[in-house]
């Protein structure tokens, strides 16, 4: 699946990062739980996509949020932007990707949990993490891709 959203210049995440956040909260705006939350990340993301403002638009509703808006939609939006920006991480977990947009296998996961451990247990904890995170991370890229 090809991005084919506009991302503007300034957005600092990757536009398949931005896509699949937006595709993710608009899958989960739709449940029950944390509905606000989602419908907020969706509603930000969906401004910056459409409108396209330019960043210092961006950091003025962001001062204004951060200061001013206490909700938790409000700290959604304003972590949405902060993401945006380059200032957070993303409000919402994302698939890993690799820069050709396949997601990071278990095994790789594995090799990078493990780095600087060599204990049994640390193998078997480092396995178990590996394959729940790949699992998650296929489970996302399947909800960004369905939504």
């Amino acid at each position: 699946m090809g991005v084919t959203v506009a991302v503007p210049a300034w957005v600092q995440p990757a536009p398949r990062q931005v896509v699949d956040c937006h595709r993710i909260a608009t899958a989960f705006a739709r449940g029950d739980r944390d509905r606000d939350v989602y419908d907020a990340v969706e509603r930000t993301l969906g401004w910056v996509l459409t409108a396209h403002p330019d960043r210092p638009a961006v950091e003025r509703e962001w001062r204004e949020l951060a200061t001013g808006d206490t909700s938790r939609t409000g700290d959604a939006m304003a972590n949405t932007l902060a993401w945006l920006m380059g200032v957070r991480g993303c409000p919402l977990q994302l698939p890993r990707r690799h820069d050709d947009g396949t997601l990071v296998t278990a095994g790789q996961l594995y090799a990078e949990y493990m780095r600087g451990k060599d204990q049994p247990e640390e193998r078997r904890e480092a396995r178990i993490a590996a394959d729940r995170d790949a699992r998650r991370y296929q489970w996302l890229a399947e909800v960004a891709a369905n939504a």
